[in-house]
């Protein structure tokens, strides 16, 4: 099966913005869960917060960001270059500034990877895109004979000053992502970070991520709530158990003491017994 070309796709008009897309399936997972939800939100204490988006897709979180914070900066990372071409497209059609756009994976050193992308994009819209065969490959292998080789860079290198807020969502590259900025992680204040396993090793891998950051004085979350998987994936998933859990963490270390049981009421986190 072909991948899509551009006149295949649709529009969506969210918050003011239009927003170009290709599945229907992904783009109501995007506006449940992004804008309709808050699933994103974050409270600061500047109207021009550094965000990184890691794993943008086609850019909702972007914008969602921008409707809130438009005087934000904004790091984008994509590495699939179909979807990149509409994140840029959606970027600059709603005159969006202040945001660097970056056509590559993140991983544990720089270099380049396969990335597991199906053709069939009307249907899945990138979500289970990855450089990790295990999680990418979600649907007939023959849907990704033209999977390809991407630029894969070290996320540490793009953190050179204060981010107020990182949003990792790398298809089961977050552990590594994570390892490898650990160096960085005082200069981050809150984080939504993805996690993608299988079966039991879910909790291993969040509590592993749980561990180091703790050891940075984050305050973590684990949440457990997830979209259900589409309905292609299912041979998958019934052989996999893929688990997906979502950890928020607030950097006390930003914070006055005397501001912390204010910060931490607004966080706005589902708090799961670990």
């Amino acid at each position: 099966m072909r991948r899509l070309k551009a006149s295949e796709d649709y529009i969506a008009y969210i918050y003011g913005f239009e927003i170009k897309y290709v599945s229907h399936y992904a783009m109501s997972v995007f506006n449940d869960i992004i804008f309709n939800s808050g699933e994103h939100w974050f409270s600061s204490d500047t109207q021009e917060p550094v965000i990184i988006d890691a794993g943008s897709n086609i850019g909702c979180v972007a914008l969602y960001m921008k409707h809130y914070f438009p005087r934000a900066r904004i790091l984008c990372f994509e590495p699939d270059e179909f979807l990149f071409s509409i994140l840029n497209r959606n970027i600059i059609s709603n005159k969006i500034q202040n945001v660097e756009l970056h056509n590559c994976a993140l991983g544990e050193e720089d270099g380049k990877s396969i990335l597991y992308s199906s053709n069939d994009l009307h249907l899945s819209g990138g979500l289970g895109n990855s450089i990790k065969p295990d999680w990418g490959i979600q649907e007939s292998p023959h849907l990704y004979n033209d999977s390809k080789r991407v630029q894969v860079r070290r996320l540490s290198s793009y953190i050179n000053e204060k981010v107020d807020y990182l949003k990792l969502d790398v298809e089961r590259a977050e552990s590594e992502v994570i390892f490898e900025i650990r160096n960085k992680l005082h200069l981050i204040r809150q984080m939504h970070v993805e996690v993608h396993s299988f079966g039991s090793e879910n909790s291993q891998e969040v509590h592993k991520i749980v561990k180091l950051l703790e050891m940075n004085n984050f305050h973590c979350e684990i949440d457990d709530s997830a979209p259900p998987l589409p309905p292609w994936t299912e041979k998958w998933a019934s052989q996999s158990q893929p688990n997906i859990r979502t950890v928020k963490a607030v950097n006390l270390s930003h914070i006055k003491k005397t501001q912390i049981k204010k910060k931490l009421d607004n966080f706005k986190l589902i708090h799961l017994d670990r």
